[in-house]
């Protein structure tokens, strides 16, 4: 069992030219109960321009019985300690 990607949407901000350095920011948004989205930023390295916006959806999956499954208590745990996931609405 593990994470598998499910949905992926970039909003490009601006246009990038290679060569080009660049870091890239990802923070966990929203944690469900087999599911969690992430929210990354890619930024210029030396001016923190912004260049584009991903939103991403990652699903925890049981690879032998092919579905989704409920995320773990374990890497909830993880998640957590490296994470402030704002209350759901």
């Amino acid at each position: 069992m593990g994470p598998i990607l499910a949905d992926l949407r970039c909003n490009f901000r601006r246009q990038l030219r290679y060569p080009a350095k660049v870091a890239m920011g990802t923070r966990i948004a929203r944690v469900g109960g087999s599911s969690m989205t992430l929210v990354q930023a890619l930024f210029g390295a030396e001016d923190d321009s912004l260049f584009a916006i991903f939103e991403t959806i990652v699903v925890w999956f049981d690879f032998k019985a092919q579905k989704s499954v409920p995320i773990d208590n374990a890497a909830r745990q993880r998640i957590e300690d490296v994470e402030v996931i704002p209350p759901q609405m």
